[in-house]
């Protein structure tokens, strides 16, 4: 009787085993597992978060997107949406739909006001912004427009001056003086910073820390004398012929993914200034031991605008609190490249922090830690069971052979 009872809770364990094995690996549960050994990892987290979104929400977003004019962003939404499995609304996945020519006449005329003014209300603007400091002409603008404004005593921003400093500076040599550092992804990042301050989209702990870096870096009094020695240049707004040849020939590709370089003959003819001049005007007025501390943060910045464009830079600044979280964004955006931007869009700084889900993270942990231990005791108690049988067989071989 008692073998019987010991076979039977042995079956009756291998049954409720295999049954909960099944049962976990079907659920959400084993998607939690899964962020459970990678919990350091921002994709990870992204994934699980994302994988729990429903239709409606991804629907929201999108909506929310075309609302604002931002098709591009639209358009990735929908892929991250379809990528994890939802049947979205055919309308308005049609709404997402825009030809090259389309996008191109309808961002051409705010990309060239952005590149002359350094206006950051709208994303072609951002861009065209960002073009004009990849050929410094924007840092020298920015410097010579906030540069006046101290000088008048009217306000101006530390950050922007600072930044434009640093990114003059870093316009001639092909790596950062006094750093090992390359000069242009330092360029790259410090015209994100500027860019994501003058839009207000720079959290407030960064924009705290860079303006206390900002401010230690200039130089005021040399600053004053290169305004006071020079005069401000005089800027060409677009005219047609500067708009439709925008419109045709710029690469917007290339452009959402950071690289401005083919845009430099229309950039310089809007915004004709002598970067190496200015470069001998301002001498001095930026101090290159200060201007390290910023080496950390604008190098991460640069990296998410590598692998996953302007828009999903600018998305990081806006939720990041420090050069940690900016490498954590760095690293999201490596894994999911040009659909960055929608993700931090949809789950904010939940991309990079497990937040409340540490306590899922726990609750699976332990829940499998213990159905590992009840597999070791079962096959213990299997093994077990099995010597029994081989011992009792070899002692009843022995007493027959006697």
């Amino acid at each position: 009787m008692l073998t019987i009872y010991r076979r039977f809770k042995l079956a009756f364990s291998a049954l409720i085993l295999i049954c909960s094995a099944i049962a976990f690996t079907s659920s959400s549960q084993f998607a939690a597992l899964k962020l459970a050994l990678n919990w350091w990892d921002p994709f990870a987290i992204s994934h699980y978060r994302l994988s729990m979104l429903s239709t409606e929400d991804y629907i929201k977003e999108i909506q929310a997107a075309i609302d604002a004019g931002d098709i591009s962003e639209a358009q990735s939404l929908v892929s991250v949406a379809q990528e994890y499995q939802h049947k979205l609304p055919e309308n308005l996945v049609e709404k997402t739909s825009e030809n090259s020519l389309q996008y191109s006449f309808r961002n051409a005329k705010d990309f060239l006001y952005g590149a002359v003014t350094g206006d950051v209300s709208t994303a072609a603007s951002v861009s065209g912004a960002m073009a004009s400091d990849f050929f410094v002409v924007g840092d020298v603008r920015d410097l010579y427009y906030e540069g006046q404004n101290y000088i008048t005593g009217a306000e101006y921003s530390n950050i922007t001056i600072g930044l434009a400093l640093f990114g003059l500076a870093s316009s001639a040599p092909s790596y950062m003086p006094g750093t090992s550092a390359p000069a242009l992804p330092l360029r790259i990042g410090g015209s994100l910073f500027k860019t994501a301050n003058k839009a207000q989209k720079l959290s407030k702990p960064l924009q705290i820390r860079v303006y206390k870096i900002a401010t230690e870096m200039i130089d005021f009094s040399a600053l004053k004398r290169g305004l006071q020695n020079s005069k401000m240049p005089s800027l060409k707004m677009p005219s047609l012929t500067d708009f439709n040849e925008a419109a045709k020939s710029l690469n917007w590709n290339q452009i959402k993914n950071g690289d401005f370089s083919g845009s430099g003959k229309l950039i310089t003819s809007l915004v004709p200034i002598d970067v190496s001049k200015a470069r001998l005007t301002f001498d001095g007025a930026l101090n290159m031991k200060v201007a390290d501390e910023l080496t950390d943060f604008v190098s991460n910045a640069a990296k998410i605008s590598h692998s996953g464009g302007v828009s999903s830079s600018l998305r990081a600044l806006q939720y990041a609190d420090d050069v940690k979280d900016l490498n954590k964004f760095a690293n999201l955006s490596a894994k999911f490249t040009d659909k960055a931007s929608a993700v931090i869009k949809i789950l904010g700084k939940n991309a990079i922090k497990l937040g409340k889900l540490t306590y899922l993270v726990i609750s699976v942990l332990i829940s499998v830690a213990l159905w590992l231990i009840w597999c070791s005791w079962f096959v213990y108690a299997l093994i077990r069971s099995a010597r029994r049988i081989i011992i009792r067989k070899k002692s009843r071989i022995a007493h027959e052979a006697q």
